[in-house]
């Protein structure tokens, strides 16, 4: 079974509560991707609302298209119904992941977070969507999976949003290649206001928390993210090949989640 956990933080608490450092990294110049393109089909797809409510849904399948454009940014345009839609462009971080590129990015979400009046008539035009302006997002080949995180957000309205595709093995591989390094850090330290998401393989099929609080640390040149409260209870998670803004997971680890 594949299982998918999401993770969503407010800003870092204050320096005084935390040893928090603000060194930066960067992707290297000449950074390459080697990503198949086209439509990739069966994908699936889920949604969290951080705030002001937490609440979130899974939709069924959609579609992921990608396609490289002329200053080698990769292009995703994501179609879920009316779960999800609108394209986004990535560049490469590393040999297997890409950071969000050079917005503004807007996408069109279901909005689970909106505050239904069960007594009122169904709204003609369907379920509530709402535009929101992309903040931050990944996207990760790990082996014959796609996998596409975003942070979204909409004056106090903030999503986190995440997608999985099986990689289709018929369509061709094009090479991207960083043209700019992206300067950035992830801070150390504690973040608060925390929520969580997981999802599995099977559509629908997902889990939604709050109220955590992750402390990263950094050693030896890997981060690591370990809870302190909150619920559901998570595991803690290591990462390396840190670029800019971005951090692969480590490889070996296992993790125990609530099955959804």
């Amino acid at each position: 079974m594949l299982g998918i956990l999401c993770f969503a933080c407010s800003a870092k608490t204050d320096a005084e509560a935390t040893s928090g450092t603000t060194d930066s990294t960067k992707t290297e110049l000449g950074a390459k991707l080697t990503v198949p393109v086209g439509a990739y089909t069966g994908c699936m797809t889920s949604l969290g609302g951080v705030r002001p409510h937490i609440n979130g849904g899974s939709g069924g399948e959609g579609t992921v298209t990608l396609s490289v454009a002329g200053d080698d940014t990769l292009n995703a345009a994501v179609s879920f119904g009316e779960w999800l839609s609108g394209t986004v462009a990535f560049a490469a971080t590393s040999s297997t992941t890409a950071g969000l590129g050079a917005g503004p990015f807007e996408i069109e979400l279901f909005d689970p977070t909106a505050i239904v009046n069960a007594t009122a008539p169904a709204a003609p035009t369907g379920p509530s969507n709402i535009s929101v302006s992309v903040a931050a997002g990944t996207l990760m080949l790990a082996g014959d999976t796609l996998f596409i995180s975003l942070y979204a957000r909409n004056d106090d309205t903030q999503f986190s949003v995440y997608s999985t595709c099986p990689v289709p093995t018929s369509l061709p591989s094009t090479t991207i290649v960083n043209s700019a390094p992206q300067m950035g850090n992830i801070p150390t330290g504690s973040y608060t206001a925390c929520t969580t998401s997981s999802g599995s393989e099977m559509l629908g099929s997902g889990t939604i928390g709050g109220d955590l609080t992750l402390t990263i640390a950094k050693s030896n040149g890997s981060l690591t993210a370990t809870q302190s409260d909150g619920f559901p209870s998570v595991c803690n998670l290591a990462f390396n090949d840190m670029s800019g803004t971005t951090a692969s997971l480590s490889d070996g680890q296992t993790c125990l989640i609530s099955e959804p």
